[in-house]
């Protein structure tokens, strides 16, 4: 298997998976978001990615 295309990931998606819940369970704004989660316009990003699809709609 060769290398992967693009730049590496700074966050793994178990962390921005958590920052989505975490997010919702406080009501805090997106730019709160604690940086252990990752960067909130990345969290962000994803979640507006599901909801789009349909995966999510929860949220």
């Amino acid at each position: 298997m060769g290398k992967k295309p693009g730049r590496p990931r700074d966050w793994s998606e178990r962390q921005l998976i958590n920052g989505i819940p975490w997010r919702t369970r406080t009501a805090a704004p997106w730019r709160d978001v604690p940086v252990r989660y990752g960067q909130w316009e990345t969290i962000y990003g994803l979640l507006r990615c599901w909801q789009r699809e349909g995966t999510c709609s929860s949220y």
